[in-house]
């Protein structure tokens, strides 16, 4: 993409028989779709060593990050990930005998990369048949906390330099903690910028590519309009909560497992919610698990550390898609 090469990795069960149809469980990390790496230090491990202690494949993938990339490559590049993924031109790739089964894929996504994950559900092909989403953003996209700004996190943020720059077109940019800010950063400050636009409510910009579409967006006071302005502006399918809007369509996502931190202030819980509403109005297999008083990651804000019950609820999520990926 733009000469920007696209990777994953793969991971693979010990166990696995010749020539047994391998299930597979796709990771998208999260990073706010600006920043983030398929393996960096919010990587799932606890994911990938479920997956390949049960013998399914992990693929852990790369995206476009947004700026200048938007959520057009998103999409575009989500899909070609897919066809390659089915395509016997991965066989290449793996050991002899070992093949997987594109007809029984598990989309999964954290923070940000839940939002890839349900483009996938909605644009790609083969469609996955299991969804698991993580404190998930995507799914109200068009809501204040957006298009005004999100006033519940309160962080000092700074606009930093990332947004005045011309910056290289990039598929990775791994997330590390800074110990000198004491908070998450990465090399290029899109994290930064990134928490800068959602706070002043200026992140669609950058994410449709269209520069003025938040304020435009914010003149208007109901849903309604918003998804109609959209539309004109023939964004639509850059928003997956206007496709769940339509029961039909939301009829089509498969069983899907959603959790999220209750008191998590820069991915609001309202998101999952909205995503869950949408999915069980349809009738689509479904569960919602928001945990109280967690914040961004599952984390205990008194503690700095993974809230009480995430182990257990990670092993929950982890059987929900793996019941369904055995089908």
């Amino acid at each position: 993409l733009q000469d920007v090469p696209l990777e994953l990795e793969l991971w693979l069960p010990a166990s696995a028989a010749f020539l047994q149809l391998l299930p597979i469980v796709i990771f998208f990390h999260g990073g706010g779709l600006m920043s983030g790496g398929k393996n960096d230090l919010l990587f799932a491990t606890w994911l990938k060593d479920l997956s390949i202690q049960r013998g399914f494949a992990f693929i852990a993938a790369d995206y476009p990050l947004l700026y200048p990339f938007t959520y057009k490559d998103i999409i575009s590049q989500t899909d070609e990930l897919f066809k390659f993924i089915s395509s016997p031109s991965i066989n290449d790739y793996l050991p002899s005998g070992t093949r997987l089964n594109p007809g029984r894929i598990a989309v999964t996504g954290f923070s940000a990369g839940a939002y890839v994950s349900s483009i996938a559900v909605i644009h790609a092909h083969p469609k996955p048949v299991a969804l698991l989403s993580a404190y998930g953003m995507g799914y109200d996209l068009l809501n204040d906390t957006w298009v005004k700004g999100n006033k519940v996190y309160s962080d000092p943020v700074s606009r930093g330099t990332f947004l005045d720059s011309t910056p290289t077109p990039t598929v990775d940019s791994p997330i590390f903690f800074d110990p000198v800010k004491g908070a998450f950063a990465d090399a290029e400050g899109r994290w930064d910028s990134w928490l800068w636009l959602i706070v002043n409510g200026l992140f669609l910009d950058y994410f449709t590519g269209v520069q003025g579409i938040s304020k435009q967006l914010a003149e208007l006071t109901t849903e309604k309009e918003r998804y109609a302005k959209v539309t004109e502006l023939g964004l639509a399918q850059a928003f997956p909560e206007i496709f769940l809007s339509h029961k039909s369509n939301a009829a089509k996502f498969p069983p899907s497992f959603i959790y999220h931190g209750g008191a998590d202030p820069i991915i609001l819980p309202g998101e999952s919610r909205k995503a869950f509403a949408s999915l069980k109005k349809a009738g689509v297999k479904t569960e919602l698990v928001v945990v109280p008083g967690a914040v961004h990651g599952m984390i205990d804000p008194a503690t700095g550390q993974p809230k009480e019950g995430v182990e257990e609820l990670q092993v929950q999520a982890f059987e929900f898609i793996s019941k369904e990926l055995t089908r």
